[in-house]
This record gives structure tokens, C-alpha cells and sequence, in this order.
């Protein structure tokens, strides 16, 4: 007999997959649910310029998450919402799986992402 649980669904601000890859532990977000996660990339261009960047991600990218990482894109997970019956997708950073954007129904992502408008995950990185 499997013992009944609670249902469980991601809040904004957490981390997908915990902050494990490839079985070890390697973000940590040490000040709880939707604050900076650790460890953080460089962001300064290099001091001694050598033609390529001294660091790794030592270049901003196009979209800064609530996570405090850069990227150019993001990575959608689509994920079954037991409390409202519907799929979502949840918008993370592509590096440590940070939930910037959770969108229902999850067919809805794309417009939502890519809007003109001020919605989405636009609405969501000017109000980090």
C-alpha cells in the first residue's frame, strides 16, 4: 500500500531539479525560495583584453533571471498542476533550473514569452 502524499507542484522561484546535475549537488540557494542562487558566474568583460574572454560566461547574455544568471534563452518544462487540472509550463534558466515564469496552460508559453507586450516573462525580469 503506497501512503497517501500531498500533491505537489513548484512555486516561482525554486529550483526545478533542486539544484543537482548529474547527481551532485551543485546550486545551492542558501536565502530560500526566489533569492539569488549560488555559485554565480562572472559578468565583468576580461581586464587584459587577449581577443577571447579570460572566464567562462565572462559575457552578459540577453536575459537576466531572478537567479542572478544571464542567458539567451530559456528552458521550458511542462509539468501536470494538480491544483488548478491543467499543464503548465515553467520558464527556468538554463543553467541551474531556476523557475522564472510558471504559464497555464502550458501551450500558452510562446506568446506569453515572445509578447510584444509588457507580460510574461518581461513583466517577470523588470519586477526582479
Amino acid at each position: 500500500m503506497v501512503p497517501w502524499t500531498q500533491p505537489y507542484f513548484p512555486n516561482q522561484g525554486d529550483l526545478l531539479k533542486q539544484g543537482v546535475e548529474n547527481g551532485l549537488d551543485v546550486w545551492t540557494q542558501p536565502n530560500g525560495n526566489g533569492t539569488t542562487v549560488f555559485p554565480q558566474f562572472p559578468k565583468l568583460y576580461p581586464q587584459v583584453p587577449q581577443g577571447y574572454p579570460q572566464a567562462p560566461f565572462a559575457y552578459q547574455g540577453f536575459l537576466l533571471f531572478g537567479c542572478g544568471h544571464w542567458a539567451n534563452t530559456v528552458e521550458v518544462f511542462q509539468m501536470y498542476d494538480p491544483f488548478n487540472d491543467i499543464r503548465a509550463a515553467l520558464c527556468c534558466c538554463p543553467m541551474c533550473s531556476f523557475i522564472q515564469l510558471i504559464v497555464e496552460p502550458a501551450h500558452d508559453w510562446w506568446n506569453t514569452f515572445y509578447s510584444l507586450y509588457n507580460t510574461g516573462l518581461v513583466e517577470h525580469l523588470m519586477n526582479t
